[in-house]
């Protein structure tokens, strides 16, 4: 029995060293995770405090920017008050808009002279009919109208004039219309292979670029073209899909 309650003290007092021993082990590990979470926890506190702070300054930013946008339009809108230009006008032609569908044309697309078909869905119709019937845009001659219609609705239309009137014609736009955006110059040929210098003034509208060509020469045509904001880049896709699809076919 006595040898009994020796090993039993033995094992307790090796035990007891044992706690002694692993026991500042264990409270400085906790202690350093405590540490490193508070550690941590400040440096999310910090992140999200600078995150907040930019996203402050980004909202004065787009304010700031606001508030420009709007000068700019109360200067655009006492400019063409001005100039006698409504700001709310949107471009037509014969009554018709950049976006109609084309059953708003119907009975003058029936009969035009001329009508054809892409292969990327693009139809135009061509009216010569106009120089006969002696139509004018204002005092303007017009010798011929081009419509395009992509998925049954209008999205462009050129006219067509002799070239002498191309003052009488730019002026009016700039009435209607205001100052184009830019001007380009440079030169151009005609069917005989004359070349003549070329002007193009450009208007950005809210249904899309606008354009007024004039070939200098009484025997060439000025052109004024009217788009649709991304037409060309849609019929680049749709030309691109369609090579696509037959890039395999045999011939």
């Amino acid at each position: 029995m006595k040898r009994y309650l020796l090993i039993f003290l033995f094992l307790i007092s090796v035990c007891y060293a044992d706690v002694n021993q692993t026991g500042p082990y264990i409270v400085k590990t906790l202690q350093n995770q405590v540490l490193s979470l508070t550690n941590e926890n400040s440096q999310i506190k910090q992140a999200n405090e600078q995150l907040r702070q930019q996203l402050a300054d980004k909202n004065e930013q787009f304010k700031r920017q606001l508030a420009d946008k709007d000068r700019e339009i109360e200067w655009l809108k006492r400019l063409c008050l001005k100039n006698n230009i409504d700001p709310n006008t949107q471009f037509s032609f014969r009554g018709a808009h950049i976006g109609d569908p084309k059953s708003k044309m119907k009975n003058q697309i029936a009969a035009r002279p001329f009508v054809g078909k892409q292969k990327n869905g693009l139809e135009y119709f061509i009216d010569t009919s106009v120089r006969k019937e002696g139509f004018r845009l204002g005092d303007i001659p017009i010798e011929e109208l081009e419509w395009w219609y992509l998925d049954d609705k209008l999205v462009g239309f050129s006219v067509t004039a002799e070239s002498y009137v191309f003052g009488q014609f730019r002026d009016y736009l700039i009435e209607r219309y205001g100052q184009p955006s830019r001007i380009i110059t440079g030169t151009t040929q005609n069917r005989m292979g004359a070349t003549f210098d070329q002007d193009i003034l450009k208007w950005d509208t809210s249904d899309g670029p606008m354009s007024l060509t004039n070939p200098s020469g009484n025997i060439d045509k000025l052109r004024l073209t009217m788009t649709q904001t991304g037409l060309y880049e849609e019929l680049d896709r749709r030309d691109k899909e369609i090579a696509k699809q037959n890039a395999d076919k045999a011939f």
